[in-house]
């Protein structure tokens, strides 16, 4: 949870005094809006650029948090508001930009306006959306507001506007006031739920345990036996020597069974992390001589997660880290690349490394994950393009090897590795800084961003990376929206989990991440060995009825898509063509034009195959128009023939091997459809499916009423494929 840094202030008699310890032009914002505005704001005094510090006239009224806002207060704010939006420049007008009650007062029958630390030139609704927000509580009061100003506002803008600053205020919201200000914000952010975007979340572990008991506070309880594996604790803003206490008390807890292990180790790797991430800045400085205790902690808690994701037994953590003398509130900075699976399959395929260089934003855990696993030397850089203006600096030829790095010297050869990237511009600079040094540069990376390339179409960074992976970024940082609606609700938190695709009874998150990059590069004919690969047997079965894809109706047709993209394999059924006529040809070119499925469904001509294939469809699907005669006209490997357990026209039971026979000079794959079980999500017909199989060797796919992942498992053993629908659908979609 973020935790703002407030300004100082102090006060006598006739004065405010204060001093601007944030950041981002804070200060010029606030001096620029005191040279500006003349009405509705205190008196500026006097000012001094060298300590930040800003002098005011003490306003001597009450903050609209201690009044009753009457409809005359909203006349008077109306007319204020008017006035410090009528200065405009480009096109924009001067805006407060953090309005609420604390920062409104009335006096002598006038409103003031303080802190413009947020202020600048934008649209009218930054200011707007704030206010009805915070201050304008009921209908008729927005009404008033608006007709005094005689604005109307864009609705548009004003929603997008309320998320933007909902998610603002759950960003830097004190500890004290987080859950109230997350309560408002949370249900104006369910409200324009349709407006936020994929990287506006981020997900926590979930994780079974019989009890919690040894980490109580350390867990959030979702229901009996489920627990999300961080809570509050986690994200709470500590000082350094608080950090150092709080990871010798997680010691105490040990020895703990693998999965509480789990989670008291990463919340021991999130202090150690932290603590080095502020050695490495102090000893970039030259203010301490070396980062080895830290880094040394961070590196036993990266050998206990990876002996976690073993299911080894961990034995007590043996290093402590050592409390300064200078205790100071360590930068609230959360691990980045934090999929700790993920970091474990990935690295454990690269075996050629030489030294890893890792950007210290994104990619604290890398180095140590080649260390424990290979042994492999590692070194940081304090560089990524998306932090502190670095592009900026780069190019004015501000940044250099030595001030990025503590480490002197490199040897000849290096690998470059990034946690996530989206332009990918982090690794072309820093290939670039060390090459200007007669280095030679490999350059990796765990996760992508494939729709940012797939938006902009330009996958061309993917030439010059020589470690690649499909796993595509739907995530970048923990926000604190989930973090409080998980504190707050735990049902609402699960919702949310599943409306973006996370928390898959079949498929673990990691998967679906790899295929949902993968799908983007089958789509745009790119293909490469990616440094982890998921064999998966899984085929998501999704019916199609009236233009919309069942169970995902109330989605728009492009974010439904988007969901059912994270599938290895999918089967798109034509319910309307099943029962007569196609109504969803055009759904169905739009899916294809994101992810290469096949289709199925009442196909009974050439024409109805031909047109499918011509349009794109990796595969096609017939089943019980089925004949030998409909089917040679075409490559077997488009071909995927249904073998219904019972006649649906008859309902005579079908003679499977039979019909194997004939059918395995046209087609590719077998879906076995156990009629009796189709449907129903209460088992499928395994045993028959893993017999039936053993009859040929094309690609064999058990269908129907399987309904757990044990099922799932046990095709697999048997190389069949496990088709799912109703069970995914009514207990994941719905």
């Amino acid at each position: 949870m973020g935790i703002r840094r407030i300004n100082y202030i102090d006060e006598d008699n006739n004065n405010i005094i204060k001093i601007v310890k944030e950041s981002n032009g804070m200060y010029e914002n606030e001096k620029y809006a005191y040279s500006l505005l003349k009405e509705n704001i205190p008196k500026f005094i006097e000012c001094d650029d060298n300590t930040n510090t800003i002098i005011i006239e003490k306003i001597k009224g009450k903050t609209l948090n201690e009044i009753e806002i009457t409809d005359e207060i909203v006349e008077k704010l109306a007319n204020a508001i008017k006035k410090i939006h009528s200065h405009i420049r480009d096109g924009k007008v001067f805006v407060h930009g953090d309005l609420h009650k604390e920062n409104i007062l009335y006096y002598n029958d006038e409103i003031y306006f303080i802190d413009f630390c947020c202020s600048r030139y934008d649209i009218p609704e930054v200011d707007y959306s704030a206010l009805e927000i915070h201050v304008l509580d009921t209908k008729e009061k927005i009404e008033l507001f608006y007709n005094i100003l005689g604005v109307n506002p864009d609705k548009e803008l004003l929603r997008k506007e309320k998320v933007k600053h909902c998610l603002s205020h759950l960003a830097w919201a004190t500890t004290d006031k987080f859950k109230s200000i997350n309560t408002k914000s949370k249900k104006i952010i369910e409200e324009n739920d349709d407006l936020l975007k994929e990287n506006d979340f981020d997900y926590l572990g979930l994780i079974k345990l019989n009890n919690s008991e040894n980490i109580e506070n350390l867990v959030s309880k979702i229901n009996d036996g489920l627990f999300v594996s961080r809570s509050n604790e986690y994200y709470a803003k500590k000082t350094y020597n608080e950090l150092v206490d709080f990871r010798e008390n997680l010691k105490k807890l040990f020895p703990l069974e693998i999965k509480k292990a789990f989670i008291v180790c990463e919340y021991m790797l999130n202090a150690s992390y932290r603590i080095f991430y502020e050695d490495y800045k102090r000893a970039l400085n030259r203010e301490i001589n070396n980062i080895d205790v830290s880094q040394k902690c961070m590196e036993e808690d990266v050998k206990n997660i990876i002996e976690c994701l073993r299911n080894k037994v961990i034995d007590t953590p043996r290093f402590s880290l050592q409390k300064t003398d200078n205790d100071v509130y360590v930068e609230n900075r959360l691990i980045e690349g934090d999929h700790k699976m993920l970091l474990y399959k990935t690295i454990s395929n690269i075996h050629d490394a030489n030294h890893i260089v890792c950007p210290l934003y994104s990619a604290i855990l890398i180095g140590p994950f080649f260390k424990i696993l290979h042994g492999t030397d590692y070194s940081y850089v304090k560089f990524g393009v998306h932090d502190q203006n670095m592009k900026q600096l780069y190019d004015e030829g501000k940044i250099t090897l030595n001030n990025i790095s503590i480490n002197n010297s490199f040897p000849s050869n290096i690998e470059i590795f990034d946690g996530n990237i989206g332009t990918g511009q982090t690794l072309i600079i820093l290939k670039e800084i060390f090459t200007k040094k007669n280095i030679n540069v490999k350059t990796g990376t765990l996760e992508i961003s494939y729709e940012y390339m797939d938006k902009n179409k330009d996958f061309s960074i993917l030439e010059n990376i020589d470690y690649k992976t499909y796993v595509s970024t739907r995530h970048h940082t923990t926000t604190d929206d989930l973090v409080c609606t998980l504190c707050n609700n735990h049902k609402d938190y699960i919702k949310k989990l599943r409306s973006y695709g996370f928390q898959n009874q079949f498929l673990d998150d990691i998967e679906l991440l790899y295929n949902r990059g993968k799908s983007i590069c089958e789509m745009n004919n790119i293909s490469f060995d990616s440094l982890v690969k998921y064999d998966s047997n899984f085929v998501l079965s999704m019916d199609i009825m009236n233009k919309k894809i069942r169970y995902l109706e109330k989605y728009p047709i492009q974010k439904a898509i988007s969901i059912i993209r994270d599938y290895p394999k999918v089967n798109i059924i034509d319910l309307d063509r099943f029962y007569g006529e196609s109504q969803s040809l055009e759904i169905i070119r739009e899916i294809m034009k994101i992810k290469k499925v096949r289709v199925g469904g009442g196909i009974r001509k050439k024409e109805e195959i031909q047109k499918l294939l011509d349009m794109g469809a990796e595969k096609v699907i017939i089943g019980t128009h089925a004949t030998p005669e409909l089917l040679k006209d075409f490559e077997p490997e488009k071909i995927i023939v249904g073998l219904d357990s019972i006649d649906r026209r008859t309902n005579t039971v079908v003679n499977i091997p039979e019909k194997i026979k004939l059918f395995e000079p046209y087609c590719s794959e077998f879906n076995y459809v156990s009629v009796e079980h189709d449907g129903k999500a209460s088992g499928g017909d395994l045993d028959n499916a893993i017999k039936y199989s053993k009859l040929t060797k094309k690609i064999f796919n058990c269908v129907g009423g399987i309904s757990t992942k044990e099922e799932m498992e046990k095709l697999k053993k048997h190389n069949v494929g496990c088709t799912i629908g109703r069970k995914l659908q009514e207990g994941y979609f719905e």
